[in-house]
Protein backbone atom coordinates (compact mmCIF):
# COMPACT_ATOMS: atom_id res chain seq x y z
CA UNK A 1 0.00 0.00 0.00
CA UNK A 2 2.57 2.89 0.69
CA UNK A 3 4.30 1.96 -2.21
CA UNK A 4 1.79 2.57 -3.83
CA UNK A 5 1.14 5.63 -2.44
CA UNK A 6 5.16 6.73 -2.97
CA UNK A 7 4.49 5.51 -6.78
CA UNK A 8 1.26 7.81 -6.84
CA UNK A 9 2.88 10.52 -5.27
CA UNK A 10 5.80 10.68 -7.17
CA UNK A 11 3.81 10.29 -10.67
CA UNK A 12 2.15 13.56 -9.26
CA UNK A 13 5.15 14.98 -8.83
CA UNK A 14 6.24 14.73 -12.58
CA UNK A 15 2.99 15.47 -13.70
CA UNK A 16 3.17 19.24 -11.82
CA UNK A 17 6.77 19.78 -12.84
CA UNK A 18 6.22 18.96 -16.43
CA UNK A 19 3.46 21.62 -16.51
CA UNK A 20 5.04 24.34 -14.72
CA UNK A 21 7.84 23.84 -16.70
CA UNK A 22 5.65 24.17 -20.25
CA UNK A 23 4.40 27.42 -18.34
CA UNK A 24 7.52 29.01 -17.67
CA UNK A 25 8.32 28.43 -21.10
CA UNK A 26 5.51 30.48 -22.42
CA UNK A 27 6.28 33.14 -19.68
CA UNK A 28 10.10 33.14 -20.85
CA UNK A 29 8.95 34.42 -24.21
CA UNK A 30 6.63 37.13 -23.35
CA UNK A 31 8.32 40.56 -23.36
CA UNK A 32 9.95 43.45 -25.88
CA UNK A 33 12.18 43.05 -28.54
CA UNK A 34 14.00 45.34 -31.06
CA UNK A 35 16.16 45.51 -33.83
CA UNK A 36 17.51 47.92 -36.39
CA UNK A 37 18.34 47.36 -39.74
CA UNK A 38 21.21 49.79 -41.11
CA UNK A 39 20.03 49.14 -45.24
CA UNK A 40 18.69 51.73 -47.13
CA UNK A 41 15.55 51.28 -44.99
CA UNK A 42 17.20 52.65 -41.41
CA UNK A 43 13.95 50.46 -40.16
CA UNK A 44 13.17 49.72 -36.14
CA UNK A 45 11.25 46.87 -36.01
CA UNK A 46 9.57 45.81 -32.46
CA UNK A 47 8.04 42.90 -31.32
CA UNK A 48 5.93 42.92 -28.08
CA UNK A 49 4.41 39.30 -26.81
CA UNK A 50 2.14 39.30 -24.21
CA UNK A 51 1.69 36.52 -21.48
CA UNK A 52 -1.23 34.99 -23.39
CA UNK A 53 0.68 34.55 -26.30
CA UNK A 54 -0.88 37.63 -28.55
CA UNK A 55 1.39 39.77 -29.86
CA UNK A 56 2.21 42.26 -32.10
CA UNK A 57 4.92 43.02 -34.83
CA UNK A 58 6.00 46.17 -36.27
CA UNK A 59 8.23 48.33 -38.21
CA UNK A 60 8.93 52.13 -39.08
CA UNK A 61 11.72 53.64 -41.67
CA UNK A 62 11.80 55.32 -44.32
CA UNK A 63 9.21 53.83 -46.81
CA UNK A 64 8.66 50.79 -43.59
CA UNK A 65 5.65 51.47 -41.75
CA UNK A 66 3.21 48.33 -40.33
CA UNK A 67 2.00 47.29 -37.11
CA UNK A 68 0.25 43.53 -38.02
CA UNK A 69 -1.09 41.79 -34.69
CA UNK A 70 -0.02 37.93 -34.31
CA UNK A 71 0.05 35.08 -32.40
CA UNK A 72 3.00 33.30 -30.97
CA UNK A 73 3.15 29.08 -30.45
CA UNK A 74 5.97 27.25 -28.14
CA UNK A 75 7.29 24.35 -30.23
CA UNK A 76 9.46 22.67 -28.70
CA UNK A 77 12.49 25.26 -28.00
CA UNK A 78 11.56 27.34 -30.70
CA UNK A 79 8.83 30.25 -30.79
CA UNK A 80 6.35 30.58 -33.93
CA UNK A 81 5.06 33.61 -34.64
CA UNK A 82 2.06 33.22 -36.87
CA UNK A 83 0.44 36.63 -38.86
CA UNK A 84 -3.68 37.14 -37.82
CA UNK A 85 -4.07 40.76 -39.68
CA UNK A 86 -2.72 43.85 -40.55
CA UNK A 87 -3.41 46.91 -37.68
CA UNK A 88 -1.76 49.65 -39.40
CA UNK A 89 0.27 50.34 -42.85
CA UNK A 90 1.32 48.70 -45.53
CA UNK A 91 2.43 44.89 -44.77
CA UNK A 92 3.44 43.80 -47.88
CA UNK A 93 3.63 39.98 -47.75
CA UNK A 94 0.32 39.22 -46.77
CA UNK A 95 -0.26 39.33 -50.73
CA UNK A 96 1.81 35.85 -50.95
CA UNK A 97 2.26 34.73 -47.47
CA UNK A 98 1.00 31.34 -46.23
CA UNK A 99 -1.04 32.00 -43.07
CA UNK A 100 -0.79 28.18 -42.17
CA UNK A 101 3.29 28.96 -41.41
CA UNK A 102 4.93 30.96 -39.26
CA UNK A 103 5.93 34.44 -39.95
CA UNK A 104 8.91 34.02 -38.35
CA UNK A 105 10.92 31.96 -35.13
CA UNK A 106 12.57 32.77 -31.99
CA UNK A 107 14.94 30.04 -30.59
CA UNK A 108 18.04 30.48 -28.12
CA UNK A 109 21.50 29.14 -29.70
CA UNK A 110 24.41 29.33 -27.38
CA UNK A 111 22.38 31.53 -24.93
CA UNK A 112 21.70 33.71 -27.89
CA UNK A 113 18.88 35.21 -29.67
CA UNK A 114 18.01 34.16 -33.26
CA UNK A 115 15.29 34.80 -35.37
CA UNK A 116 14.31 32.68 -38.62
CA UNK A 117 12.44 35.12 -40.83
CA UNK A 118 10.80 32.11 -42.59
CA UNK A 119 8.52 33.20 -44.96
CA UNK A 120 9.68 37.16 -44.72
CA UNK A 121 13.37 36.60 -45.79
CA UNK A 122 13.81 32.81 -47.41
CA UNK A 123 17.20 33.72 -48.34
CA UNK A 124 18.48 33.24 -44.95
CA UNK A 125 18.53 29.99 -43.77
CA UNK A 126 19.48 28.68 -40.32
CA UNK A 127 18.16 32.22 -38.54
CA UNK A 128 19.68 35.31 -37.54
CA UNK A 129 21.04 37.41 -34.72
CA UNK A 130 18.18 39.98 -35.17
CA UNK A 131 15.81 41.16 -32.10
CA UNK A 132 17.28 42.17 -29.08
CA UNK A 133 15.14 41.35 -25.82
CA UNK A 134 14.78 44.58 -23.55
CA UNK A 135 15.45 44.59 -20.43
Amino acid sequence: MKKSITISLLLLLIVITVTAFKQQQNRNWSGKYFYKEEDETFATYTLTIKDNDSCIYGAEGIQTYFNVSCIGKVNKNKYEIYFVKTIEGAFYPIDWMDKNKPIMTLYYKDKELYTDEGQLNKEIKGGQLLFKRKQ
